[in-house]
């Protein structure tokens, strides 16, 4: 993929100016669209102060007219150098980051973000690699963060020209960039699976922001403490699924452990647990443990019940000395949250 918009840039820069190139090869339009999408990400709430990665910066089209005033931090990620050098030069922000990226990643740290936008790039990735990129926002974001995206859909009708063209193209010897169509119904499902609240779709021609329409679809989505503890979870394999059926089959249930996991395991199953009866602590540890809300009890002070279960949120070292203590003392209905 990295191959061919490097290609398609470099064959913009022979047959024409640079700076008709530059504008070209992220759609054209570059003012216009550009101050478009600046409006956009301060419609949906961001401040001057914040820090937005805008992943997909191309030539600096959004990064351009931000600057003028947008004093926070900003981080912007392309795979093609030819744009990001570009974009560093005519933005003239030396205390603003442009980088040269060669895989499906953010480079930044863990909720250091307030945004994450993504103008015209899930419409040129394979749905997987968009999915793989939300998952990275959620990592990147603070709880409440918003990741904003632009995408092609058929039910909209002045999309169909670039699919056919797209057609064309594939029937073609040349190599060129793909166009990706996404649906609002796959949309949902992902925002559901990593537990992403959708905040708002547009249509291509929507104009609420009062600078012109952007000219693709859009999904904005706001993530949740919960959301971003998923996403941690699946970085160490844990199967939700699976904890959640359990939750589902009981209604009381007890979390034991009082560590990172333990609130990783809060966090994501809040809204699964019908009624939480609290934690539980190896006995002897209750009084090491008072600084947490919830009731907290030791093993010994908790009876073996068919209608109680116990998800066991600790580390393997842990777990292992816990897993087979539960079995001696008669319990049966408890499962890992390690799995």
């Amino acid at each position: 993929m990295k191959q061919v918009y490097t290609n398609h840039t470099k064959r913009l820069l022979a047959e024409m100016p640079r700076e008709q190139a530059m504008s070209l090869a992220v759609g054209g339009s570059f003012d216009v669209i550009g101050q478009t999408e600046v409006e956009i990400l301060r419609y949906y709430g961001l401040q001057p102060h914040q820090h937005l990665i805008d992943v997909g910066c191309g030539s600096g089209r959004l990064a351009k007219p931000l600057s003028a005033h947008h004093h926070g931090k900003y981080s912007g990620f392309d795979i093609v150098s030819e744009l990001v050098d570009y974009a560093r030069e005519i933005v003239r922000r030396p205390d603003w980051r442009f980088e040269i990226i060669d895989k499906i990643s953010i480079p930044e740290t863990d909720r250091c973000a307030d945004m994450v936008c993504f103008f015209s790039v899930f419409t040129h990735l394979l749905h997987e690699q968009s999915y793989w990129y939300l998952e990275e926002s959620i990592r990147v974001l603070k709880p409440g963060g918003k990741i904003i995206f632009s995408f092609l859909e058929f039910r909209e009708p002045d999309h169909w020209p670039i699919f056919m063209g797209t057609l064309e193209h594939t029937k073609g010897p040349a190599n060129a960039p793909i166009n990706v169509f996404i649906s609002r119904e796959e949309i949902e499902v992902w925002a559901k699976r990593l537990r992403l609240k959708i905040e708002a779709f547009h249509d291509a021609m929507d104009n609420v922001w009062r600078v012109g329409p952007l000219g693709q679809s859009l999904c904005v989505l706001s993530t949740t403490e919960k959301s971003t503890s998923s996403v941690l979870a699946s970085r160490i394999n844990i199967d939700l699924a699976c904890i959640e059926q359990f939750c589902g089959k009981n209604k009381k249930i007890y979390i034991y452990g009082a560590g990172k996991y333990a609130a990783m395991c809060m966090n994501i199953l809040r809204e699964e647990i019908s009624q939480f009866m609290g934690y539980i602590v190896s006995d002897g540890r209750k009084a090491e443990n008072r600084s947490i809300a919830d009731p907290v009890f030791e093993l010994s002070e908790i009876t073996p019940r068919d209608d109680e279960g116990i998800i066991v949120a600790l580390n393997r070292a842990n777990e292992q000395e816990v897993l087979p203590e539960l079995k001696k003392r008669g319990f049966k209905n408890f499962i890992s949250f390690l799995g």
